[in-house]
Formats: C-alpha cells, structure tokens, sequence
C-alpha cells in the first residue's frame, strides 16, 4: 500500500466510513519496501491494492522520482481515480517508473449518475484521462457499475457509447 483511503466520497463506497481520511506513506518508507522485495525476493512485478495510488499526485510523483533514481526495475500496476490534473508530466513519470497499468473507477459515463454517485468528475474528464494514460503506453482499465439506483437505459447507453468511442483506449 502507498496510502489508505480515499480523496472522493462516493455515495455508495464504504471505504470514506471505514477510512474517514486520505493518509499516505512516506516516499523513503515506500521505495526501502519495494528495493526489499526487488533486491531480496527478486520480485519483478508489484501491485499496489490502494483505492486510489493518485489520490496525491505530489507524493504520487516524488514515488516515481524516487523509483527512477534508484533504477529499480520491476513492473506495478494499481487502481486511480479519474483526476483532471494528470497531466503529461505525471504520466510519463508514470510509466518510466515502471507503471504498466492503471484501473480507473469509471462507474458511469453519465454525468447525472457520476453526479448521483458523488464523483469528482465528469464523462469529459473520463474520456481525456483514459486516452491520456494510454497514449503514455500505460495500460487502462474500468471498473463501471450497472444498475446503479436512478440510472436509466439512456444513462446504460451511455456508458456503452463511452466504451464503443474509446475501445481503442481502454484495454
């Protein structure tokens, strides 16, 4: 794990009540751990099981600074939040660090049940991230909810559409 919790506060996510706040480890903590398991265990893949790896981009991108310098080579994969603010910078330190997937918590494309859902994002947002990440050769994942209370066949169809139009970027 690099951190607990979450930064959203989805409606339907259990997690906020049983992790009321964000907190993360320190970026020396993290990188002794992983230069453990490279060097010792001689591991060559990792994945980490936080709800949210990008939860704060800052310490986010200290980790990879800190995995680059070191040259530990290995690969890792872990869940993330639609964020706006992953930008080229970020995605590039992503994938030099060894980052090869990433799993978003899309849930929807319909910006009435992402709003219902409490998301910190819009469908837009959704669409520019996944396509952002999978031009850095990082490879994207969704996790979406169907059936979500309130949702209609045109909020389904919706998500069907997203999915169709971005094929090529979700892997």
């Amino acid at each position: 794990l690099l951190s607990r919790g979450c930064i959203g506060k989805c409606s339907y996510c259990i997690d906020c009540i049983m992790w009321p706040r964000f907190r993360y480890r320190s970026v020396d903590s993290i990188l002794k751990e992983i230069e453990y398991h490279v060097n010792v265990n001689k591991i060559t893949a990792i994945e980490f099981n936080d709800l949210t790896c990008n939860g704060n981009l800052k310490q986010l991108s200290e980790i990879c600074d800190s995995i680059i310098k070191s040259k530990l080579k290995f690969n890792w994969v872990s869940y993330a939040i639609i964020r706006k603010e992953m930008n080229e910078e970020l995605l590039l330190k992503l994938k030099q660090s060894g980052c090869n997937t990433l799993i978003y918590g899309l849930e929807s494309a319909s910006d009435s049940i992402l709003k219902r859902m409490k998301k910190i994002y819009t469908a837009k947002d959704a669409q520019d991230v996944i396509r952002r990440t999978h031009e850095f050769g990082i490879r994207t994942n969704v996790n979406i909810i169907v059936g979500f209370p309130g949702e209609t066949e045109e909020d389904f169809n919706k998500t069907i559409e997203f999915i169709c139009v971005n094929k090529e970027y979700i892997d």
